[in-house]
Parts: structure tokens; sequence; C-alpha cells
């Protein structure tokens, strides 16, 4: 259960990125009002505009995948990117993103880093992070019902280009 909550998280967080770049790639202005220290030599190393503005967007890109998930949400409320997480799941999503962590970092044992970050943890430091099989079904729901949502708003707020994938009945 940990190797499937495990890719579930990273999947959603690599999607999460993904969209976000496509986003700011489309819309480089939402940039406008972020700050980052150039120095005129890391200015001319690029041949082009766009080379500059590709350079840009992969430095926040980068910055925003570091950030909490909460962070990250927040960022794009502000920039008006649609981030779609049903009412109430917030820290459910918080919560998957620590449980990844602790997976990954820790074996699943829960820490102060896990306890720092989920709101109402029902895990103590030191104790096993339990899964459960309804647990992980109930949280690839939310990460999808979060994917859909939200590539469907951002394909309608931005005009990114979409591929129609064919169903495959088995």
């Amino acid at each position: 259960l940990q190797m499937f909550i495990g890719r579930a998280v990273d999947q959603f967080q690599t999607y999460m990125v993904s969209i976000i770049r496509e986003v700011l790639r489309k819309r480089p202005e939402i940039l406008s009002n972020s700050t980052y220290s150039l120095d005129v030599k890391g200015i001319l190393e690029h041949s082009t505009i766009d080379s500059l503005v590709h350079d840009l967007v992969e430095r926040k890109v980068d910055d925003l995948s570091y950030r909490g998930f909460e962070d990250l949400a927040d960022w794009c409320r502000k920039q008006g990117i649609p981030l779609v997480v049903p009412s109430g799941s917030l820290d459910q999503v918080i919560e998957l993103i620590a449980t990844r962590n602790a997976i990954a970092h820790n074996r699943g044992v829960v820490d102060q880093r896990y306890l720092a970050i989920v709101k109402a943890p029902r895990f103590k430091s030191g104790e096993l992070r339990t899964l459960t099989i309804a647990g992980l079904f109930a949280a690839m729901s939310l990460l999808n019902e979060i994917v859909g949502a939200t590539d469907e708003s951002a394909v309608s707020s931005f005009g990114l280009n979409t591929i129609e994938l064919e169903s495959v009945d088995q």
C-alpha cells in the first residue's frame, strides 16, 4: 500500500507542477510580479527573450515544487491559476503529501515534519503511518478528482492544448 499511495501522490505532484508550467508558458506575464535575482551575464546567456522567459518559468516551477501544497494552492489562487480542490479537502491532500514524504524518507514512520504539516494528526511521532485499501482508493479518488477538475479549468481558462485519448475497453 505504501508503494501505491507514494506513487499516486508523486504523480499528483508531478501533474500540478506540469500544469503550472504549461500555464506559465502560455501566459508568462503571470510572472510579472515575481522577483528574481538576475545578473547581466545570466541575461546575456540567452539568445532570445523566449529563452529567458523559459528559464524564468523553470525557476518559478522549481521554486513552487518545493513549497508545501497549501503555499502552492495559495500562489495559484493569487495568480488566477485554477487549482480545483473540493471544499474541505485541502487538509486531506496535505496529509497525503505528508504521508508520501514519511514513506519516502522515513519508511512510513511519523516524525516531527509530518506532525508539523498535518493539522489533525491521527498518529504520534515514532508510529507507523498505517494505510488501508479503502484509504488508498479514497486518496486516489480525491487526487483524480482534483486533477480532472483542475485540468478542465486550466484548459478552458488559458486555452491550453489538449490531446484526445482513445478509450480502451477491456
